[in-house]
């Protein structure tokens, strides 16, 4: 057997083994090439497909796209893990990542063109699963009472719902990627740095996991009296501080109305 042969079976073997679908095709789009990762990711044996028009395998609203394709290749242009919707024998549509090359002949001009394709339907449905969750998350966020900021280890601030806006008078757009010490008066604004990496360093907790009453500065200049718990929770190995915002104004206003009443009670007996 000579050289080229053993090479040509050599490649002939990976292209069977490979865990990916390989699709060879004319410029016109006829497959000429099928191997056994495409027969299980399309249902198509290689039978049923070799010298048939690829298009068997894209749905309709995507056929201009492969035209365009067709047409970069043939002036040598690679496509790098392109995500495209492509079509089972069975109807089911799949999403999958394309890698694709042009073929060239014995005197360079590009006679045909390589497919290399990766199923990422479950990818994509962990993606969507996640973003639903994402967004299921940030609605009941933004739906709570109580301004939510949580930080990193270094005190930057990485989200804020939207009553920590109406409390504060930032929008989350402005907080984000901020100190959270901006929405302290001193001496916490000076000493909040601090806290965090003393409590990084020793684990002592001065308020996290407790809960305190504390002033908070808004962006008027004004101070707001309010009830912080916090919380640490670890994110993908990174520490976050999640704090929760109780505004106290109203009850403070009730405590000195009451106060005030039973002193004028006081001084009417």
């Amino acid at each position: 057997m000579s050289k080229a042969d053993e090479t040509r079976r050599l490649l002939a073997s990976i292209i069977e083994k490979s865990d990916d679908a390989i699709i060879n095709k004319n410029l016109d789009g006829t497959v000429t090439q099928w191997n056994k990762s495409a027969e299980r990711m399309f249902g198509f044996r290689a039978s049923e497909i070799i010298g048939k028009s690829v298009a068997l395998i894209i749905p309709p609203e995507h056929i201009a796209e492969e035209r365009r394709i067709l047409r970069g290749l043939r002036q040598g242009q690679r496509i790098h893990h392109y995500q495209t919707v492509r079509r089972r024998k069975d109807g089911e549509l799949i999403h999958v990542s394309i890698s694709i090359s042009p073929m060239r002949g014995v005197d360079g001009r590009v006679v045909g063109v390589c497919n290399v394709t990766r199923d990422i339907t479950e990818q994509k449905r962990a993606e969507k699963a996640r973003m639903r969750q994402e967004e299921m998350l940030r609605a009941i966020l933004d739906t709570a009472g109580e301004g939510i900021i949580a930080i990193d280890d270094k005190g930057i601030i990485q989200s804020a719902n939207a009553m920590t806006q109406q409390l504060f008078g930032y929008a989350p757009t402005e907080l984000i990627g901020s100190n959270v010490n901006r929405l302290m008066p001193e001496p916490f604004h000076s000493e909040h740095d601090g806290y965090i990496r003393n409590y990084c360093r020793t684990g002592r907790a001065k308020i996290i996991g407790i809960g305190r009453e504390v002033s908070g500065l808004r962006k008027d200049g004004t101070t707001l009296p309010m009830h912080l718990a916090v919380s640490e929770v670890k994110l993908e190995g990174q520490r976050i501080f999640a704090g929760i915002v109780h505004d106290l104004t109203e009850r403070r206003r009730l405590e000195r109305q009451i106060m005030e009443t039973a002193a004028n009670e006081q001084r009417r007996i």
